[in-house]
């Protein structure tokens, strides 16, 4: 059986404070830990991932956060705002959103154009 983690999503609009964003419930979703030979995309299966926005003119403000109990955890958010190559991901924001040690830091916010796309791996050497 796959193992799975719980990822908190907050979803504003672009003009959204993050006061505000954090006010409401997140979204949550389980997505199955990935497994990967390079960490690219390419390698993650459909099951394996969420679509966030499918627009290439998407404009919103978000949130991630994993819960301490599912961490560690390495959180991967591409997003692509191409209309010739939909599928080329590129990198993931921050080279991924490392959720690895128990923390009381508030959920990473940001602003992200495009199509959004997410998966979630463990880090390299944690052996759970």
């Amino acid at each position: 059986m796959t193992e799975t983690v719980t990822i908190h999503v907050w979803q504003g609009e672009q003009f959204d404070s993050y006061d505000d964003l954090l006010e409401r419930d997140p979204d949550e979703y389980e997505l199955p830990l990935a497994e990967t030979e390079f960490g690219r995309p390419h390698e993650v299966g459909d099951d394996e991932r969420v679509t966030l926005a499918d627009a290439i003119d998407h404009h919103g403000t978000y949130a991630f956060d994993v819960p301490n109990d599912q961490r560690p955890v390495t959180l991967n958010v591409h997003t692509n705002d191409s209309y010739h190559n939909p599928d080329d991901w590129g990198k993931p924001i921050e080279r991924g959103l490392t959720f690895h040690e128990r923390d009381d830091y508030e959920p990473f916010q940001t602003e992200i154009w495009g199509r959004i796309m997410m998966w979630a791996e463990r880090p390299e050497g944690d052996d759970e």
